[in-house]
């Protein structure tokens, strides 16, 4: 999470890229620990700014544990000029509890 949105990352060469620009209808989960997960629908917007991309994998690093050297190493080396962060507005979330499986 970053400016209390739900954010992802991918670069713009890559298919999955192209298909949300044609079609930003997107399908998520996002996982809630031992109680399951939430699978998030909604649309995505993309966005080239890299300011963002910057605040992004720092938070994306922050969040790993990753600290010093190698927090600077991961963020140098996947801070590209064709990474792209896409901002997700949820249009419907819903539950998954896997203990209600047994």
């Amino acid at each position: 999470m970053l400016d209390d949105g739900l954010y992802i990352t991918t670069t713009k060469n890559r298919a999955k890229a192209r298909e949300m620009e044609a079609d930003p209808r997107v399908s998520v989960v996002r996982e809630a620990g031992p109680k399951g997960a939430i699978p998030v629908v909604g649309r995505i917007e993309l966005f080239d700014d890299r300011d963002l991309v910057a605040r992004f994998l720092e938070k994306l690093a922050d969040n790993s544990g990753s600290t010093g050297a190698v927090s600077e190493h991961f963020i140098k080396r996947t801070n590209s000029t064709s990474r792209v962060v896409g901002k997700i507005t949820p249009q419907r979330l819903n539950t998954f509890d896997p203990r209600k499986l047994t």
